[in-house]
């Protein structure tokens, strides 16, 4: 997938994208930050407890948060993705069936005699039953 996809098709979605990368990359500087404060805590018999405290604290609430921010953000470019790959099959499908037959038109007052007819010989079966039998 091209890069740009997101930042031209989806915009908003971009900007919201990378605001939550740059965030949970934050919170991890902050709680290496906090970790290092708890380890220079831990020097002092007063402060050894608030070191303690600070290092469990900032390793148990940096990581999680850090986590959640940064699989938004790839969780919003994985439904970008899976929105280009759908709609770039479509077209080829579409592609495809155009190549198969260009001659080929498709007509609703043809379709309706023709499901008028097949309803007459199949009396009891519904739509979709025909056009299920008309796919295969």
């Amino acid at each position: 997938m091209n890069p740009d996809i997101l930042k031209k098709d989806y915009p908003a979605l971009s900007v919201i994208s990378s605001l939550l990368s740059i965030i949970g990359v934050l919170i991890i500087i902050i709680s290496i930050g906090g970790v290092i404060f708890g380890i220079t805590l831990l020097d002092g018999y007063s402060t050894k407890q608030a070191g303690i405290i600070f290092i469990i604290a900032s390793i148990l609430c940096g990581l999680p948060f850090s986590l959640i921010f940064i699989g938004s953000s790839e969780l919003i470019k994985l439904m970008v993705r899976i929105e280009y790959n759908t709609r770039a099959k479509d077209q080829k499908l579409i592609r495809v069936e155009s190549n198969e037959n260009p001659n080929r038109t498709i007509s609703s007052d043809k379709s309706n005699s023709e499901y008028e007819e097949w309803k007459k010989l199949n009396p009891g079966k519904s739509i979709n039953d025909f056009y299920a039998k008309k796919q295969r």
